[in-house]
């Protein structure tokens, strides 16, 4: 099945009808979208609904009833990433699309020193991959010689 932002869709259980208007992915496989009826109650949008990919049919024979704006992938799941505004870091664990184009990612960051895992959405745009130090690079680093630490001394000098 190939669902597309913007198409009609129906939940197989709940018989629940709607728009497509974003979709989420995440590390472990599984993909789910949200899905918007085009109802009204008491005047308002009635609130989006989230449904696991192969629970949901397509309706109208696929026609899009609101077209998605393009939106290119910039970071891949599994990577590991940086919020360029927080500086929170962490592995890409998710991502959402949104029919407007908008991209979000989710970061997994590691267990903080409390045992806590809190996962974090951020706007993709300002989501970037973290550049690693290979072994290599690492030992290829130079210091100034130049300048002393204070530590050890690399001649002994006995000239009191």
């Amino acid at each position: 099945m190939n669902i597309e932002l913007g198409m009609r869709v129906k939940d197989k259980i709940t018989g629940f009808k709607g728009v497509a208007v974003y979709k989420a992915d995440y590390i472990h496989g599984c993909s789910r979208f949200g899905v918007q009826p085009q109802e009204l109650k008491d005047c308002k949008p009635i609130e989006d609904q989230i449904f696991d990919e192969p629970q949901i049919d397509i309706l109208d024979d696929g026609k899009l009833v609101i077209e998605s704006i393009a939106n290119v992938q910039k970071i891949e799941i599994g990577k590991k990433v940086e919020d360029s505004v927080s500086g929170f870091k962490g592995i890409a664990i998710g991502r959402t699309v949104f029919i407007n184009g908008c991209g979000r990612i989710l970061i997994g960051p590691k267990v903080s020193a409390d045992n806590k895992l809190k996962n974090l959405w951020f706007d993709e745009g300002q989501v970037e991959y973290v550049k690693e130090i290979s072994q290599s690079e690492s030992s290829s680093v130079k210091t100034d010689s130049s300048r002393r630490t204070g530590g050890p001394c690399e001649k002994p000098n006995r000239d009191y």
